[in-house]
């Protein structure tokens, strides 16, 4: 997984990270037999990851690191500007939302997810001016919007039953990062 960089911010433009798919062999390939709770952490990362990828097949998930070590688990380019960012932790509590805020005060626009395990039902959280929807892997889904403005309706119709569809906006692909991401992407 490729780092996403945007020229500037002493973020990492060239370290790659590399994720296996089968957490049993994870689990084998380091000793860890039997697990330890410290453990859980990083196979959960792995479990989220591969679920951006069933959910977000033409996006390919980067992650954001700089260079004083703040990291940001996966973001998810869906456009020029709009950049989702996701935080995996197997316990919640003990999410530090700093790093994430720093990615934030670079890259405003976008969805702030905590993804967890203990994260069903959702809700939504604020870390200072920070919204961040905690959540399980299966709320991370393209965002949804109307197909029409509510302006568009007739008076008798109601928005709330007005069929939604999911917009994917594309631009992390290798082949399009120059076109969506002039200059940020190598």
């Amino acid at each position: 997984m490729r780092p996403f960089h945007g020229g500037g911010h002493n973020e990492i433009v060239r370290q790659p990270k590399v994720y296996a798919f089968a957490t049993g062999f994870v689990s084998f390939a380091r000793g860890w037999d039997p697990l330890c709770p410290d453990d859980c952490g990083t196979l959960w990362e792995h479990l989220v990851l591969e679920q951006l990828q069933a959910q977000f097949p033409e996006t390919p998930a980067c992650y954001w690191r700089d260079k004083a070590g703040h990291e940001v688990d996966f973001i998810l380019p869906h456009g020029r500007d709009q950049v989702d960012a996701s935080a995996c932790k197997w316990d919640p509590r003990t999410f530090d939302s700093a790093a994430l805020k720093l990615f934030r005060s670079y890259y405003p626009q976008g969805r702030n997810f905590l993804v967890t395990p203990s994260g069903d039902p959702a809700y939504t959280k604020r870390y200072g001016d920070l919204e961040v929807r905690i959540c399980t892997p299966t709320e991370l889904r393209p965002a949804t919007v109307p197909i029409m403005p509510s302006s568009c309706l007739s008076s008798n119709q109601s928005f709330d039953n007005f069929p939604l569809r999911p917009i994917l906006l594309t631009g992390c692909a290798t082949e399009q990062r120059s076109a969506a991401y002039p200059g940020k992407h190598r």
